[in-house]
């Protein structure tokens, strides 16, 4: 899926969105103990970010902002 947001020209970031793979992916970012997979989630999370106000503000309201603050720690 990181790849696949990853795209330079109009990434599927209301995709996911739409698919409800935000709660997911957060609770994939919280998994410390597969470092590989919390990269991966928290990359994707990031990209959903890169969109428009509204795609990002889709994170915060499920709490991804903690998150990226405890993953700064």
């Amino acid at each position: 899926m990181r790849k696949i947001i990853s795209v330079d020209r109009n990434p599927p970031i209301q995709q996911v969105i739409d698919a409800q793979l935000i709660p997911i992916f957060i609770e994939m970012s919280k998994q410390s103990v597969f470092p590989q997979l919390q990269l991966e989630a928290t990359w994707i999370l990031t990209n959903v970010c890169s969109g428009s106000t509204s795609q990002c503000e889709s994170v915060i309201d499920k709490g991804g902002i903690p998150i990226f603050m405890q993953l700064l720690i």
